[in-house]
């Protein structure tokens, strides 16, 4: 290779783009085009442009390049402006070169350049870190039930009520993440240790106690724990009378949060503790009704519940959490009974609440579950928003709108909300039922069994849970499987709609008899129930031992037309209404029940299930199969419709 060559091009041509500036061209060319670009990447987004502005910016600088070389080819920039082809672009007299200008140029730009890189690197840097803390969870914290070290047992509601109201402080607070007693309850009677409580519900911290009472003075110890290393963060005792234990409350969450070096807003600090009654044998006899409530499933419990509420209102009349529990108590002893004065007395009680403090988040949660109860969903949903916006990190008022959401049939809204509980409460086993219940009115029975196992699992000794898995287990077709889960529900408690359910898979499986006296178990606990008096008729109807199923018939319409006045909207029960007439030879009456039934909720399986007995019934073959046929297209089990002696059996009498 010659000497006047490098790789091949004669050094000529390298001479005359040096001369003809193409090379300083070229460098600027690409340094603003460059910057430009990045400008463009940071501004246009800002301004809403879409991103193939961005891409068009870069394929038009890559356009003009050709263009730029050719230029600066043919022509020069001097100092006296634009001409073809000049040799020498440094002037006599005159300082800097047009060529040294554009070398400052490009270095000046390349400058400004490196700093835009800086500035959008150290942006990006931010940005992931304030998106990292957005993302963040709440530190997550499990309140267990504090301990009872009293030489009375039964100050167990005590303890444990003290450990419940610290939990209602904090979980008001959106950066906590509350876990509820009936997590602790389960996971204490599985006898497992904090890291496993740590694994299985993502926890960070654990708050337990003990307390130990004694005539008018109290002793609390309180420690925090890391959940992660077992670590205790902070441990306190107080002894204090008895008079003062809302103050001791208080300053225990305070001192939580201090150990958590949370940041609260003064608000939030003047909530914490928040109780509306000053009078401690009011407040213990509130903790107990509380106690009571939790347990019950018949109407005598029920009773034992109301009753501690009504001594803390004669206490002090003002106390708006008991006036709450007072009118939730009646509306679930309703749902158990069906006795429709208990519903007339909730209402009275919810009022008075929500007149004394409708800020209260308990007395809408009462308010909207009894809105739920007498067939106001709407007026139920303006409750429970209201619920969630007073206590955002509260899981029980999630769950209870996406319930509502469900049975509006808005079931992709229902189960984001349920999700939500779940996330703020994973081990609350009723979060888990309430999924259940909305992936059964979504007809997705196999993910309904899960979570209903999985509130079962949690919480062993809630009887519900085993009646309402043994309900979807029939809806399947899996008889023995329901008839097992009904008995252990009985096992756990005695409860009407446990005996019912059992009484219902005899009674599909062919034992009539069998089925009789679970019905007959049914009625005496809740003899107020329609339903549970129309299978007791059913069952009537098919035995043998029973000579008359019109007199339970006569009852069972008699107790449906008492809940349809309490709820109208019920389709369900007025498809029952319209069953029990043509059980009744009252055809009209019937086929008037079942069209209003049909209008209001003409994809539901059980007022579809009903029509088709019903007709079956009044001996008109053809109406009953197309029914039922839309039944088994909404779901209801084709072994129930083959074993159903109504349907296959039409027009059999006594």
């Amino acid at each position: 290779m010659a000497l006047n060559q490098v790789a091949g091009f004669p050094m000529s041509l390298l001479g005359e783009l040096h001369r003809r500036h193409v090379l300083r061209v070229v460098a600027a060319y690409a340094v603003v085009a460059w910057l430009l670009i990045q400008i463009a990447d940071v501004i246009f987004p800002r301004f809403g442009l879409p991103e193939w502005t961005v891409t068009f910016v870069i394929i038009l600088f890559a356009l003009g390049f050709p263009l730029a070389v050719t230029l600066s080819w043919s022509f020069d920039i001097t100092p006296t402006g634009l001409h073809r082809d000049v040799a020498d672009l440094q002037s006599p007299g005159q300082g800097l070169s047009l060529g040294r200008k554009i070398d400052f140029f490009i270095i000046a730009t390349l400058v400004i350049l490196l700093g835009i890189m800086w500035y959008r690197q150290n942006l990006l840097v931010v940005t992931d870190h304030l998106q990292t803390v957005a993302d963040h969870k709440p530190d997550s914290i499990l309140v267990l039930p504090f301990r009872n070290l009293s030489q009375d047992s039964d100050n167990r509601y005590f303890a444990e009520g003290i450990s419940e109201e610290i939990m209602s402080a904090l979980v008001k607070l959106p950066q906590l993440r509350v876990s509820g007693r009936v997590t602790a309850d389960a996971l204490r009677a599985r006898a497992v240790d904090a890291q496993v409580m740590a694994d299985e519900l993502d926890l960070d911290y654990i708050l337990d106690g003990s307390v130990r009472k004694q005539e008018h003075t109290v002793l609390i110890a309180v420690q925090l724990t890391d959940a992660r290393s077992g670590y205790s963060l902070w441990t306190e005792t107080y002894e204090q009378q008895l008079e003062d234990i809302f103050k001791v409350q208080k300053h225990i969450s305070q001192a939580v949060i201090g150990a958590l070096q949370l940041e609260l807003l003064p608000e939030e600090i003047g909530h914490l503790g928040e109780v509306t009654t000053t009078n401690a044998k009011a407040y213990d006899l509130y903790l107990q009704g509380l106690e009571a409530l939790r347990d019950a499933v018949s109407s005598d419990q029920y009773d034992n519940a109301l009753g501690y509420f009504d001594q803390a209102l004669r206490i002090d009349p003002t106390f708006v959490e008991s006036e709450a529990g007072k009118c939730r108590a009646l509306q679930e002893q309703y749902d158990e009974t069906q006795n429709a004065d208990l519903i007339q007395q909730a209402i009275g009680v919810c009022n008075r609440a929500a007149t004394m403090n409708a800020r209260s988040p308990q007395v809408q949660l009462a308010l909207g579950n009894l809105y739920l109860a007498t067939g106001r969903p709407e007026y139920a949903l303006e409750a429970f928003n209201l619920a969630i916006e007073l206590a955002p990190t509260l899981d029980s008022v999630w769950r209870a709108r996406g319930d509502v959401l469900t049975d509006l049939g808005r079931m992709d809204e229902a189960k984001n909300d349920i999700e939500r509980a779940i996330e703020l409460a994973p081990g609350e086993p009723q979060n888990h039922a309430s999924y259940a219940y909305t992936l059964y009115a979504n007809n997705q029975l196999d993910a309904a069994i899960a979570q209903y196992r999985k509130a079962a699992e949690l919480d062993p000794q809630n009887p519900r849970h085993f009646t309402y898995l043994s309900a979807v287990l029939f809806k399947q077709g899996r008889f023995e499987e329901a008839a097992e889960a009904a008995r252990a529900s009985l096992r756990i408690a005695p409860s009407a709609s446990g005996y019912s359910n059992a009484g219902t898979n005899y009674f599909y499986s062919g034992q009539y008899e069998r089925a009789m006296e679970m019905f007959q178990e049914a009625v005496k606990l809740a003899p107020n129930d329609a339903r549970l008096c129309g299978n007791l008729a059913d069952a009537c109807q098919m035995s043998s031992e029973c000579s008359n199923p019109a007199e339970y018939y006569e009852l069972a319409l008699r107790l449906t037309t008492e809940r349809l006045s309490v709820n109208p909207q019920d389709a369900v029960a007025l498809a029952s209404q319209g069953l029990y007439h043509a059980q009744l030879g009252q055809h009209e009456a019937a086929v008037s029940s079942l069209q209003r039934a049909l209008a209001q909720s003409p994809d539901n399986n059980d007022v579809l299930y009903a029509a088709a007995a019903a007709w079956a019934r009044m001996n008109d073959r053809s109406l009953s199969s197309k029914y039922a046929q839309q039944a088994l297209q909404a779901g209801y089990p084709v072994e129930a419709l083959r074993a159903d002696p109504f349907i296959n059996y039409a027009g059999k009498q006594k």
